[in-house]
């Protein structure tokens, strides 16, 4: 190749990364180039500040320390009194080993009772079942009403004598005929039918009163009325 086209190759090539080189300047950020401020180092004290002293005592403090003196230590704080231990109080002689545990305590009485135990009207074995009757204690004795539903058409003067079971409420259930004069008269099966209506309380057996137990109910039935036992 000539001389003078290779001369203009070169610069032509050479105009070409000129215009290169002016054209990135053109693109780049203005503080592209620019060196890096050195900002100074900051310090930091991180030692607990003290707080300055009380007003009366400050000027004392100032004082001593232009003199050279040395300060006094500070006032330990006031530790409080200890609190004495309770005393106990003196046991009266002879019951230093009396226990109240040991001491027995009476059963509580039924609502609405006095508290004694119900007489029994027979012995062990004489009840259904071989369970001993007590004597009722009526909550509410039954009226002539309750009873007219059950009894004969035909007015009979006598007794009849049935055997209940106690139950919640006091409540009978499960009756039982015992008897009745005149015999075949049916007043003991009309007793046994209007038991239902029947308010018994439950037999008291030590101060307590038992649900389940039995009672024996008798009702007279006389010229002038209805009698219960």
């Amino acid at each position: 190749m000539p001389l003078g086209r290779r001369v203009k190759a070169l610069a032509a090539t050479i105009a070409v990364h000129l215009l290169l080189v002016l054209m990135l300047l053109k693109l780049a950020p203005d503080d592209a180039f620019r060196r890096p401020v050195e900002r100074p180092l900051e310090v930091f004290d991180l030692t607990p500040e003290v707080p300055p002293p009380p007003p009366e005592v400050a000027p004392v403090i100032e004082k001593k320390r232009a003199a050279g003196k040395a300060l006094p230590p500070p006032a330990a704080p006031a530790v409080p009194p200890p609190v004495p231990a309770p005393q106990m109080p003196e046991l009266i002689a002879g019951l230093e080993k009396f226990d109240l545990r040991q001491v027995p305590r009476a059963a509580p009485a039924a609502a609405g009772s006095t508290g004694q135990d119900s007489a029994a009207a027979y012995g062990p074995g004489e009840g259904p079942g071989g369970a001993r009757l007590y004597n009722a204690e009526w909550y509410r004795e039954p009226t002539s009403a309750e009873l007219a539903t059950y009894l004969p058409e035909r007015r009979v003067v006598g007794w009849a004598l049935i055997a209940c079971q106690t139950i919640e409420r006091n409540r009978v259930d499960n009756c039982r005929t015992l008897g009745d004069h005149p015999p075949g008269s049916g007043l003991a099966r009309a007793v046994r039918n209007a038991a239902w209506q029947f308010l018994v309380r439950p037999p008291r057996i030590d101060g307590k009163p038992v649900i389940g137990a039995w009672v024996r109910i008798r009702i007279d039935f006389t010229e002038a009325g209805v009698g219960v036992r």
